[in-house]
């Protein structure tokens, strides 16, 4: 089963994170991740998010209406994360939320699908910034939607490029 990424990042610095907390407050941000980490096509199922201790850590409370899995030193490392959810038959789709550690392990993933990227455009101090969303590969990824969902969040869609059948 493959799994996609979601993120909210700072438009002019890829930042994610200042001091355990979003460097903004965006309404629409937060409503796009919402609405997207709880849909699912079949309403008997449901969706997993996996993040790392200190994202988890940062969340008022566990995420609502979706399997919060938390990764931590001690927990099952990555691959074994997937393989298990990956198992569960109530699982539709796997959301990458976080943090930066977490997120570098995913994108370069051989089972990872999408990458939902929000650029915010906001004034906010980004002097303490400390965690950074990685770099999209565009020989890896590439851009198949572009849409402004609020003055201040441009909402990008990466989808894993498919390797060309060879025909004989």
């Amino acid at each position: 089963m493959p799994f996609d990424i979601i993120v909210g990042m700072h438009v002019t610095n890829r930042a994610i994170g200042s001091g355990g907390k979003i460097p903004w407050k965006c309404r629409a941000d937060m409503k796009f991740f919402k609405d997207t980490t709880t849909t699912t096509k079949d309403p008997t199922k449901t969706n997993a998010v996996i993040m790392g201790r200190k994202t988890f850590e940062s969340l008022p409370a566990p995420l609502l209406n979706r399997v919060n899995v938390i990764l931590t030193s001690t927990s099952p490392n990555f691959d074994e994360t997937i393989a298990n959810l990956e198992q569960q038959p109530d699982i539709e789709t796997i959301f990458v939320i976080g943090g930066e550690m977490v997120y570098r392990q995913a994108i370069c993933h051989p089972k990872c699908n999408k990458i939902y990227v929000n650029c915010i455009h906001m004034d906010c101090d980004l002097s303490k910034a400390d965690t950074f969303f990685p770099e999209i590969d565009p020989d890896v990824y590439t851009m198949v939607e572009c849409k402004v969902i609020d003055p201040c969040v441009t909402s990008y869609l990466y989808s894993k490029k498919r390797k060309p059948m060879v025909s004989f």
